[in-house]
């Protein structure tokens, strides 16, 4: 009894390796043929079978075993390593400053203590949350001739990273929700929006993204790992999707359905509540239409900073749009980059108390200055 083989897509790596030698003891290449049928005995069929099927097994439990992964994405950066590391370390430190100085100002400020300030509080402490997630670690990556991260480590960067995307998008949705109450329903506001009820909203955006990254992280991670070398410069979802020596295509849909159907529902609440803005704002007197349309407008351009450095990651990530080295860097880190370097630059600037309060700091502190230099 004859039977005939044929190499299957996905398994074409390693076959001829396994079937060369085994092919050997039973009398040479007569077997060998990668494009074309193999004709084998029933007992040389079985045997090969075999040995085919151990030699997987026993690929997966080594590769299962790998603790230790390594970070591709810096090996042609690496001419322009020190450039590439004062600019990030200069957008690291910028970004925790701005971010770090408009919390103390709403902090150390009572007349800033609103629910609307304390929500930017909020936004801001995200963004430096985001950032220190993945800048220490790419600083020293790129300095260093070991650019590993171990299997846990990447677990963890990704879970963290992917709560402070998700926070995002929630803490948008929040501010929009808030600025609703205030404009169309301001009667009802100061009941509505109690302390009670700030320090509940404050928590509910950490922990509703928390049980989203669980639900899109948890069904890609626990499997056999083919591979430790990841073509990035950090961790994420799409990384344990392409080391996985199993085929995760549920995991992917998960994934993508989770990503999408709240990215559409929170923005249908943000759309909502604008739309009830505007609308409020159009029968409005002059003064009070132009500032709530300020106060709309700077939401607005941090929502669009939010989907255009949004956009960019996916663009890179999955659809691999970019290929040019330089590009790939940026399009990574932009997403950290963008909002959390500009969204309290926008708050600072556009909005009036914020702007007003840090502009009496900034006077007392120089006339402080003035009186200790005029008595010293």
């Amino acid at each position: 009894m004859r039977r005939h083989c044929r190499n299957e897509r996905g398994a074409k790596k390693g076959v001829e390796a396994i079937l060369k030698p085994v092919a050997a003891s039973y009398g040479g290449p007569r077997i060998i043929d990668a494009a074309g049928p193999l004709v084998l005995s029933e007992p040389e069929y079985c045997r090969l079978s075999f040995e085919l099927h151990f030699s997987k097994l026993k690929r997966m439990e080594y590769v299962s075993n790998w603790t230790t992964l390594i970070l591709t994405g810096f090996d042609e950066t690496d001419q322009f390593k020190y450039t590439y590391f004062v600019v990030c370390l200069i957008i690291y430190l910028l970004s925790s400053f701005v971010n770090a100085l408009l919390i103390s100002i709403i902090v150390l400020h009572h007349t800033l203590h609103k629910p609307m300030y304390i929500f930017v509080c909020n936004l801001c402490l995200n963004g430096m949350y985001g950032s220190t997630i993945i800048f220490p670690k790419l600083l020293i990556d790129m300095l260093s001739e070991d650019k590993s991260i171990s299997y846990i480590s990447c677990i963890l960067q990704t879970f963290f990273l992917y709560i402070c995307g998700f926070n995002e998008l929630s803490l948008l949705t929040l501010m929009a929700y808030d600025r609703y109450l205030s404009i169309c329903n301001p009667l009802k506001y100061v009941s509505i929006m109690t302390k009670a009820r700030v320090r509940i909203l404050l928590v509910v955006p950490w922990f509703y993204s928390f049980c989203l990254v669980l639900s899109c992280l948890s069904p890609t991670i626990g499997y056999p790992i083919c591979s430790n070398t990841i073509e990035d410069f950090f961790c994420n979802i799409l990384t344990f999707l392409k080391l996985s020596c199993t085929v995760l295509t549920i995991a992917h849909v998960n994934d993508t359905c989770i990503s999408i159907i709240n990215s559409t529902v929170l923005i249908a609440v943000i759309v909502y509540s604008y739309a009830q803005i505007f609308r409020v704002s159009y029968k409005a007197s002059g003064g009070a239409k132009v500032k709530a349309l300020n106060t709309c407008t700077t939401h607005l351009l941090l929502l669009f900073l939010y989907f255009t450095s949004g956009i960019f990651a996916l663009l890179q990530s999955r659809l691999q749009w970019i290929n040019n080295i330089d590009v790939p860097i940026l399009t990574s880190i932009s997403s950290l980059i963008i909002p959390g370097f500009l969204n309290p630059v926008i708050y600072g600037i556009r909005t009036h108390e914020i702007r007003k309060t840090m502009q009496n700091v900034i006077r007392k502190r120089k006339m402080g200055f003035n009186v200790k230099f005029i008595n010293g």
